[in-house]
Parts: C-alpha cells; structure tokens; sequence
C-alpha cells in the first residue's frame, strides 16, 4: 500500500510545514484530486487539536462581530456623539466589510504558503487593534483602527481558522466544521454579555484592555494549534480561475453569497423590527442573543447528520425548512415578543446551518 501511495503522490507536493516539498509536474490539479482519501486523518490529537483552535479563532472574531452593533452605540452616546447614526455605522460596516471580502485574497494566500505567518501577522494586527482602541477619541481613528486594521486582521484569521480544517479532514468534515463554528456562535453569545456591564461600569480604555486580554487568550491556542498540512504548488496561480468554469461551483458560490446576504441583513433588520413592534428598548438586545443560541445549534447539530447524508442533501432540505417557517412566522406582522424570540432562533438556526454546509462544500 506505501508503495501505491507514493507512485500516487509523485510529481506533487506533499507538504506540512516545517518540512520540504518536491516540485509538482502538474500545477493546474486541485489539492483535493491530489491526496486519497488516505491521506486524510479524519481525526487523531493532532488534528482535533485544529479544531480547537480555529475553535478560539472563530470566538475572537467572528463571535465579536456579533457586538459591533454596541460599538456603534457606545460611540454614538460618548466619544462620536456630534456625528450622524449613519456617519458611525459606516466604521462597522467596513469592519465587517473587510472581514468577508478579503477572504478572496487571504485564501489564495493561505493555499500557497500555510497558515502560521497569516495567523501569526493577523493576530498581532487584531490584539493591536484593541491596544490602539483604547487611545482613539476620533472618528478617523477609529476608522483607521477598528474599520481598517480590524478588519484586515480579522479576514486573515477568519480564512485561515475554517480554511485549516479541510487539510485534516474530508470523511468527518462537516462535523469538524460545526464544532470550530460553534466557537463562532458561542462568541456571539459572550460577547454582548462581556461589552454591555464593561460599557456601563468602566472607562472605554479599560474596556477595550479588558476585551484585547480576553482576545489575546484565544489567540494563543489558535496559532499553536493551527497547522495547514496540504500547500498548493509554488508553481500555481495565486488564484486558479479554472474553478469558475464548473457551474456547480458557481451555482455553489451564488447560493452562499444569498446565505450571507441573509445573515447580515437579519442582524441589521432584527433590532429594528423589535423598536417597530414596541416590544421595549432592550428586546432588540435579547433578539440578537436569541439568534445567537439559535446560531449554536444551526451550526452543530444539522453538521453531525450531514457527513452520514450528504451535505448538498442536508443543505437543500435547511434551505426548504427555513422557506416554510419563516413564510409562517412572518405572516403575521408583529405579535408578541414570544414571536419575535421565536422567529429569531428559528432564522439563525436555519440560516447558519447553510452558511454553514456551504463553506463544506467548497472543497467537494
């Protein structure tokens, strides 16, 4: 059998870092037709250990951006209160911006030369955003070092903490996935609940010092644990455009740009309904811990079945579940605050289960 595996894995490269590469004959092939199913451990300490790492990652940063909406509150109330709700709202909303879009970059990065650099220069980049966090007391620094250097370091560590996953496992994936994301989830959950007394009982300065020691205890694990383990080829494209070729893949990518679309839109719109409604000033607050709970279970339970029924089948009956019952909860327009929790955690349920079995399907 080693015999086999190696006339199979000749003229590619076989990399975990820290060790050598020989050149590949073929830089056009996937990472993914390159290794059988062998060479995948689909579990072992090693690559559970990945896991809990981009476990700590996913809470540090897409957890975090759960609470933006405080931030914007805070500054809207103290530090920024002579500029316009809009005004502020555009310091998140890049935040979240560059989180996302630069995924695009970030992964190619990520496939040709591993994971510790990024992590190690995206965590420093995000553990400084906080530093310099506390010192801001204008709109353009703030801009600077939450909109622009948040950003940019939370895209490195968000890519590179999901990215990570599929070089340990393929068989047992989507469950590996749903226990990293649940460190998202949680995240969403803790983090309101952290920012919210830090806010009323203590100075914006030693919030933010209180929040970045919090950060930098997760960072820890996460680039300890973290290790890539398949590279692509030094003689690749940085980013393989053959990809957009298959039609699968784009009708993929189109239906998980619509799950994000969705996400974003409902964190946005949920408050916002809650003040419609009058439901009360701190029901927008519950709503989105409500989603967050919702989230937790959307991302884990559904990612256990989804390695047994396949993950496309999984995906299309979330996606068939969230059509009828939101189609039922929103025909009624307000009712109760008890409808509004319900509708909340049916959403995110649903919503983060696709956003979910998308990301596993990307390496399919």
């Amino acid at each position: 059998m080693n015999t086999t595996l190696t006339k199979e894995l000749s003229g590619y490269a076989h990399t975990v870092e820290g060790s050598t590469s020989t050149v590949p004959t073929d830089p056009s092939s996937e990472i993914d037709k390159r290794y059988d199913d062998e060479t995948y451990p689909d579990g072992g300490i090693r690559a559970w250990l990945v896991v809990l790492g981009s476990f700590f990652l996913l809470f540090a940063t897409f957890g975090f951006q759960a609470s933006v909406g405080l931030f914007q509150l805070h500054w809207s109330l103290n530090q920024l209160s002579d500029s316009s709700p809009s005004r502020i709202a555009w310091i998140p909303s890049l935040f979240i911006f560059l989180s996302l879009a630069l995924s695009i970059q970030t992964g190619a990065i990520f496939d040709r030369y591993g994971a510790r650099y990024i992590l190690l220069l995206g965590s420093v980049g995000y553990l400084l955003t906080f530093i310099l966090l506390a010192q801001c007391t204008t709109y353009v620094g703030f801009m600077l070092c939450f909109g622009v250097l948040g950003g940019v370091s939370s895209a490195a560590l968000i890519t590179v903490s999901q990215g990570v996953i599929s070089h340990w496992f393929k068989k047992r994936r989507g469950q590996a996935s749903g226990l990293a994301m649940l460190g998202a989830a949680l995240g969403g959950i803790m983090f309101p609940l952290i920012l919210k007394p830090l806010f009323e009982k203590s100075s914006w300065a030693w919030a933010m010092r209180i929040l970045g020691l919090i950060v930098f205890l997760c960072l820890i694990p996460g680039n300890l644990f973290c290790r890539s383990r398949l590279l692509a080829t030094s003689t690749s494209a940085v980013v393989n455009v053959r990809c957009y070729l298959d039609s699968t893949f784009n009708w993929l990518i189109i239906s998980a740009f619509g799950f994000e679309l969705l996400l974003i839109i409902g964190l946005g719109l949920i408050p916002t309904y809650a003040a419609d409604a009058g439901y009360g000033t701190r029901a927008g607050f519950y709503l989105i811990m409500t989603m967050n709970i919702g989230s937790t279970f959307g991302r884990v339970l559904p990612s256990w079945y989804s390695d047994r029924f396949g993950r496309f089948n999984m995906l299309l009956l979330m996606a068939d579940a969230g059509f009828h019952s939101d189609r039922k909860l929103t025909s009624v327009k307000y009712g109760t605050p008890g409808h509004g929790l319900v509708f909340s955690l049916c959403f995110d349920f649903v919503i983060d289960s696709m956003q979910h079995f998308s990301r596993c399907l990307y390496g399919v």
